[in-house]
């Protein structure tokens, strides 16, 4: 089995008070626990949070719960 970060890639960039989480690859079963533990810890300074999905191939039901408890956080 490949490594989560191989399969997916995450990059975040900060700009003041905005947040851009750029995704690619999948986000499923095996990368889920990977793409958490990426997107969970946003600075508290955050008041703007863009995820760019462009690149994901694919977003199971675990990676939905991720971004829907992910937008509470905002």
């Amino acid at each position: 089995m490949r490594d989560a970060t191989e399969m997916l890639e995450v990059t975040k960039v900060s700009e003041g008070t905005k947040l851009i989480v750029t995704t690619s690859g999948r986000v499923d079963t095996d990368t889920a626990e990977f793409f958490d533990e990426q997107v969970s810890e946003i600075p508290e300074i955050v008041d703007e949070l863009v995820v760019d999905m462009e690149n994901l191939e694919y977003v199971s039901s675990s990676g939905l719960r991720i971004l829907l408890t992910l937008t509470k956080q905002i």
